[in-house]
């Protein structure tokens, strides 16, 4: 855009001629119309693509929060005039409808960060990061000398206090039902 002419204000003396505009060689001011046709022009160059809309902040499946709940986005309703919305399953129970400005994407702790923090008879399930197998869920417990475990997976050393890296993933969950 920096073809469109520009235009520096004539300080006559004369009152008829005052405001004025004359060519500017550096900076000065641009003209409505020049900048309407210039922009016109800019859009002829581009290629049509047809209607655009930007993309929704979250997609299907993505897992988000908001003050209170962790969900899983179910289906997106997008207006013109306003925010999207998005229908969110939440894992403790319900359904409803959110404003994006409300929620957050959701990201889990990882295991490291997540261990210290449970708590005996807690319910976990996670994956092995040399395998890639599913395990849990499982309960959180301390065997006779202290060590903390999930089923058979080590958790937190008993000696040293060594959180245990084999775990790609581990998060909290409900017990399983019992039929």
């Amino acid at each position: 855009m920096s073809e469109i002419p520009r235009w520096t204000p004539k300080y006559l003396t004369s009152w008829e001629e005052s405001g004025a505009m004359s060519p500017a060689v550096h900076g000065g001011y641009v003209d409505y119309t020049d900048h309407v046709a210039a922009l016109k022009a800019a859009r002829n160059e581009l290629p049509d693509v047809g209607s655009w809309s930007p993309e929704p902040k979250f997609k299907d499946g993505d897992r988000v929060r908001n003050d209170m709940f962790i969900g899983t986005v179910t289906s997106i309703e997008t207006y013109d005039d306003q925010d999207d919305e998005f229908w969110v399953s939440w894992d403790k129970g319900g359904q409803s409808q959110c404003d994006s400005r409300t929620l957050t994407l959701y990201v889990p702790p990882t295991p490291a960060e997540l261990i210290p923090t449970l708590k005996e008879h807690e319910w976990v399930r996670g994956t092995y990061k040399s395998t890639g197998i599913a395990f849990g869920p499982y309960t959180v417990y301390y065997n006779e000398i202290g060590a903390m475990f999930a089923g058979d997976n080590h958790l937190i050393h008993w000696n040293t206090g060594k959180i245990s890296d084999e775990l790609a993933t581990l998060e909290r969950c409900d017990a399983p039902e019992v039929k």
